[in-house]
This record gives structure tokens, sequence and C-alpha cells, in this order.
């Protein structure tokens, strides 16, 4: 998958669902656990850690204070050569946030805050709340509609695997059934025992574990390398295996902030292993 990264860098999450589909396909007509499974996989396992560990990547290499004022999204616009200007379709507003005050490119960096960094450790801990998934599927796809006119078609793919994850059918067919549906898991509570777990279930467990183990070790290994001097500050850690650093948006600047990446890294890995140990 990290081999796909500077030519396909909009196409890895889609790859590691459907490779990540595989243990969950034979199950999906007899098991409801399996259904479940995928469905909450494709959030904490995939739409997840991308949009957060590209938030990571910006704290990281464009540091606290840029990403609270903007100025890294305002060096975006104001450096953008004739290429990729030609690719920008509302150009009028380009060009107003990049000749203008630092107020529009502030609020867009907040804006990527909240899309980057807030929403998807929420999502991450608490992928079963419905109301969370619509806001987070709402903001995203606005978020990456803004950056197909403002910027550019880069990761305007990803929502259909937010449509895909939405299941907006499925919420039509809830509203529809909602009362009968209660009826019937009550019926089912009090008259089906639980089925044990099988090893269609544990090789799940399996292949989660490894994927969220692999994200987070790509992090770690980033921090650690620029902390100890094996690889400069200024340049980032594009690793191939298991995933990518996600740093594409993210050229290291002077105000490189590799302990503040650090802290997150291990802040966010915690509140994984704290909601996978109590899930």
């Amino acid at each position: 998958i990290g081999l796909q990264y500077n030519l396909a860098h909009s196409t890895q999450g889609a790859m590691l669902f459907i490779l990540s589909a595989i243990p969950a396909i034979p199950f999906l007509e007899t098991s409801t656990r399996a259904n479940h499974w995928l469905r909450k996989f494709l959030y904490v396992g995939v739409l997840g850690p991308i949009y957060l560990f590209s938030g990571i990547c910006k704290i990281r290499y464009k540091g606290i204070l840029s990403n609270l004022t903007g100025e890294w999204m305002r060096d975006i616009f104001e450096n953008m050569d004739t290429a990729k200007k030609a690719r920008v379709h509302l150009r009028f507003v380009q060009n107003y946030i990049a000749t203008h005050s630092t107020v529009p490119s502030c609020a867009m960096s907040w804006g990527n805050i909240v899309t980057e960094l807030i929403l998807p450790i929420s999502i991450i801990a608490r992928a079963d709340i419905w109301q969370l998934q619509l806001v987070f599927h709402a903001a995203e796809i606005l978020f990456h509609v803004s950056i197909f006119l403002l910027i550019g078609p880069n990761f305007v793919r990803y929502c259909l695997m937010h449509v895909l994850a939405a299941n907006p059918l499925g919420y039509v067919e809830r509203m529809r059934l909602r009362e009968g549906k209660k009826k019937q898991a009550l019926i089912c509570k009090t008259t089906s025992p639980e089925v044990a777990a099988g090893i269609g279930d544990w090789i799940r467990v399996g292949w989660a574990i490894l994927v969220l183990g692999g994200w987070w070790y790509v992090q770690f290994k980033s921090d650690l390398l620029h902390l100890f001097g094996s690889v400069p500050r200024n340049r980032r850690v594009n690793s191939y295996f298991p995933f990518p650093e996600l740093s594409m948006f993210a050229k290291p600047t002077e105000n490189v902030n590799i302990i503040a990446g650090l802290v997150l890294t291990f802040s966010t890995a915690l509140v994984q292993i704290y909601c996978m140990v109590n899930s």
C-alpha cells in the first residue's frame, strides 16, 4: 500500500479497506458480528487513522503556532505555481486568500484541525454513535469539496468512501423500521443465546490489531528517528512499509515540532488501546 504513495496516495484508503474486507466477506451472509466489524473497521482502521495522522504530520512538520495562525495554509495559496493554479476552480477565492489578511487562512487551518485531529480521534473512540458518524462524514466531505475547488482534486475520492461508510439507505431503513426492530431485538435477546466467537472472529481481531499497530508504528518511528538524530528534522520520513507517514502536505519548515508530534501520537495510541480493551 505504501508503494503507491507518490502517484496514488488518495487511493490507499480504499485499497486497505478492500484488503481488510477479506476476513469478513465469507461470513457476511451468516454473521451479524462480521457485518458490524467490517463497518467499524472502516471507521477505526481506515478513515480515522488517515485523517488523524495527516493532521499529526502537519503539527509535527509545520509546528503548533503555524497551525493555529494558518500561516502554513496561506503559504500554500501564495506559492502555487501556474500548473497548480490551472487546477483551481474558484480562482477569485484563491487569489483573495493569497493576497488578503490572515483571517481566511486562519479559519481554514482551524477547520483542518477539526477535520484532521478532533473528529478523527472522536470517531476512533466512539465509532458507534451515529450522530458523530453523520457529523464526521458531513465535515470531511465539505473539507474535500472545498479543497477540490480551491486547490485541486487530491483526496476528493474519499467522498465515495464516506458515502459507503455512512450507508444512507441503512439510515432510511432503520428510521422506517425503528419500532419493529426494537421489538425484534427484545425477542431475540430473550430467546436466542449469544453465539460464541469463532475462528473468523479471532482472525478479524488479529487483523485489526495488526493494521492499527502498523499505523502507529510508522508515526512512532518517524518521531524517534528525528529525536535521536537518525533523520534530520527538516526531512520527512515517508515510510513504504507498512503504511505511509501521510505527510504529503506537510513540508518541513523552521517550526518543526517533533515533541508535539510524539505527544499526539502517544496520547492517541492510549485512546485507541483504551477503546479496544473496553469495546
